[in-house]
């Protein structure tokens, strides 16, 4: 899968906005309300072999977390949450041949609760 062109395609659908890092990753900046916005990073990877795509985005730093994940998690269906670089991030794993319109479902789970949580947590709008 060409992952810069299925993101960008989906950022476009959305109008949201698109970044490229190189070949295997980039970024897309999801409208989630008309005043808010989540950036999803979408990676290429590599495990025993096998490509997956990996979608994370940032919740809030690791200090500001709240107690209970578990109660925050029940909320997921296609992602999980992680502390990963210091942040409470959603995170997905999905095939590198995944049909464009379910990784756009994806992308939206992983956007939405991300943000939605953010704002719960932080009242604001960091990533």
């Amino acid at each position: 899968m060409e992952l810069t062109k299925v993101i960008e395609s989906y950022a476009n659908a959305v109008d949201g906005k698109f970044s490229s890092y190189d070949d295997t990753k980039g970024v897309v900046i999801v409208p989630v309300t008309k005043h808010r916005f989540q950036s999803v990073i979408a990676t290429n990877k590599m495990l025993d072999g096998v490509e997956y795509i990996e979608l994370s985005s940032k919740i809030c730093a690791v200090e500001d977390m709240p107690e209970k994940l578990f109660v925050l998690q029940r909320d997921l269906t296609l992602s999980k949450l992680v502390i990963k670089d210091d942040f409470l991030q959603v995170v997905a794993y999905v095939d590198d041949q995944i049909n464009p319109k379910l990784l756009a479902v994806v992308i939206n789970e992983v956007a939405q609760f991300a943000d939605h949580k953010e704002k719960e947590i932080s009242g604001k709008d960091h990533y």
